[in-house]
């Protein structure tokens, strides 16, 4: 028998290596081929910053794209109420349960609607064999398909989703500031500090903050426009909750201290007045606590007629969360169809509303989409939510060196049509992969498309490949591209999203009964149930921060 030693074995190694080589490149250039030639004659650097990046008045790090805040910290005048607060609290013991609600909360999905049931009902039905499972038929039914019912019921309760409600009392709240208010305050911060960035000249004076539940966006707007706020209207159904945030603004205790800010006003109930109007209105991890779709579509509409100028929605980074965003932009953009469509103001719904003395003013999406079109996260038809990332430090006292992060999902939509001397440039919704020589981006350009650009500094300049390669993920790539290389736009019916949402939702359903999911679901809202049992009461709906 031949004996080979290591030396004989190193030129056989060397082949491998350079067909493996030879394959790898080969479907780089395959899944990148069509997008490179997007970067070599359709993508260059915006004219409006070339001449700042040349003369060095602005760095490349530091574009007009950048909205990144870095590691975000508690602003110190909270962060001492929080140590005046939690003296005498029982943090310790709180703390694993604050730790089970942040996994509960998490995981929080939108409530099942009557109708998915029924339709889920009916397609597991006819798996089964089954005609027809209406409980209300006065047919009588054969003793096997009452099996066959039966079976289906008992999938239908093994695979859904029990929503439940959550009722804040006085140790739920304190809970739930040692596991949200780090994250909500750095989240809020991240995208507020974006409109402050991209419209220099706004300066909200009234505020509406719809879930106000701790407060943070009121400490997040101070932090941005200070002494600017003359108003804010925090809503929230939790009296204790009012109360905990009440306590805070007062450095602990509203008994024994001044309010931080005099201007706060707690409600539990939107004003009624259809003309009291805000500048800035806010919802944030609010939405997924509406009972149904009925529901959030009603507040969203509500939201959106007391909004003057931004509306800024925020949601758990899950795909859940990111499809109740959907469903509050396509109810705008509905709006705005509606408004395009009606002919010399003959609508008489429009004139009943202008005559209630509604805001009908038609809206555009401001962040993070750089359009009005359907969602190109939605047509890819998989279960990628659209979200970022934003770094902070967890301990409310600022005790830890070891920055934790959050994904989030949001939306602002701004009232009024866009404007065209807006720079459109696209959004990366993706972590960049700077590479030898190159960098990878994901973008959401201006076209309501994905697009996946891969810049060198040889083809592309290195003006771009600088500003690319020192972006981060969610800012904004400042790319100018002229009428000609524009890309033509898609999109679909507002029948062809349904359906879309429709057969994603099923997808999840087959892939939860072959059991690639159920064993997950269930697992997580077991644990979250056992754990958080004492935590979450089965009482009405509240809106939270």
């Amino acid at each position: 028998m031949a004996t080979y030693s290591v030396w004989s074995m190193r030129p056989l190694c060397a082949q491998k290596k350079a067909v493996f080589e030879t394959i790898r490149r080969a479907r780089f250039e395959t899944n990148s081929r069509g997008l490179a030639t997007i970067v070599k004659h359709q993508t260059r650097v915006d004219e409006n910053i070339k001449e700042k990046l040349e003369n060095k008045d602005v760095k490349h790090k530091s574009h007009e794209g950048v909205h990144g805040v870095g590691t975000v910290i508690l602003p110190k005048i909270l962060v001492k109420s929080l140590k005046n607060y939690m003296q005498g609290q029982p943090v310790k013991q709180l703390q694993p349960h604050a730790d089970a609600m942040a996994r509960y909360l998490q995981c929080r999905k939108r409530p099942v609607e009557g109708t998915d049931i029924k339709k889920w009902a009916r397609e597991y039905a006819e798996k089964l064999g089954v005609a027809d499972i209406d409980e209300d038929s006065e047919i009588e039914v054969p003793k096997e398909s009452k099996k066959k019912m039966t079976t289906v019921m008992k999938k239908l309760k093994q695979h859904l989703y029990n929503w439940q409600p959550i009722k804040y009392d006085e140790t739920k709240s304190m809970t739930y500031l040692l596991a949200r208010l780090a994250p909500n305050y750095a989240v809020t911060y991240r995208v507020l500090n974006e409109i402050k960035k991209r419209v220099p000249d706004f300066r909200p004076q009234a505020v509406l903050d719809f879930g106000s539940g701790l407060g943070s966006t009121v400490w997040a707007t101070d932090v941005l426009w200070k002494n600017s706020v003359q108003q804010f209207y925090c809503v929230d159904t939790s009296k204790d909750m009012h109360n905990l945030a009440e306590d805070i603004l007062c450095g602990g205790s509203k008994e024994e201290n001044k309010p931080y800010l005099d201007t706060v006003f707690f409600r539990h109930f939107l004003p009624i007045g259809s003309r009291v109007t805000f500048d800035l209105t806010v919802s944030a991890y609010a939405l997924l606590e509406l009972p149904n779709k009925q529901e959030r579509i009603k507040t969203i509409e509500n939201l959106w007629n007391k909004t003057d100028q931004f509306l800024v929605l925020i949601e758990n980074g899950t795909f859940e969360g990111f499809l109740a965003l959907m469903e509050a932009r396509d109810f705008v953009m509905a709006q705005r169809e509606v408004k395009e469509q009606s002919v010399d103001g003959e609508d008489r719904l429009q004139e009943e509303r202008n005559r209630l003395g509604l805001n009908t003013q038609v809206g555009h999406v401001f962040a993070p989409c750089q359009h009005d079109y359907a969602c190109g996260v939605l047509n890819k038809g998989t279960k990628v939510p659209c979200n970022f990332e934003q770094k902070f430090f967890p301990e409310l006292l600022g005790n830890s060196a070891v920055p934790s992060r959050e994904r989030f999902s949001y939306i602002v939509l701004r009232k009024g049509d866009r404007q065209t001397k807006d720079a459109h440039w696209p959004r990366i919704t993706q972590p960049v992969m700077p590479r030898s020589k190159h960098v990878v981006c994901q973008l959401c350009c201006a076209n309501g498309q994905l697009e996946q650009a891969t810049i060198t500094k040889t083809k592309h300049g290195r003006d771009l490949y600088r500003c690319a390669r020192t972006s981060s993920w969610g800012d904004l790539l400042p790319i100018s591209r002229s009428e000609g290389d524009m890309l033509p736009v898609t999109e679909p019916t507002k029948s062809d999203n349904k359906e879309l949402l429709h057969s994603i939702e099923m997808n999840e359903m087959e892939q939860s009964e072959s059991g690639l999911d159920d064993k997950r679901t269930i697992s997580q809202e077991g644990q979250s149930n056992e754990q958080v049992n004492e935590i979450v009461a089965h009482e009405s709906p509240v809106e939270r921060r």
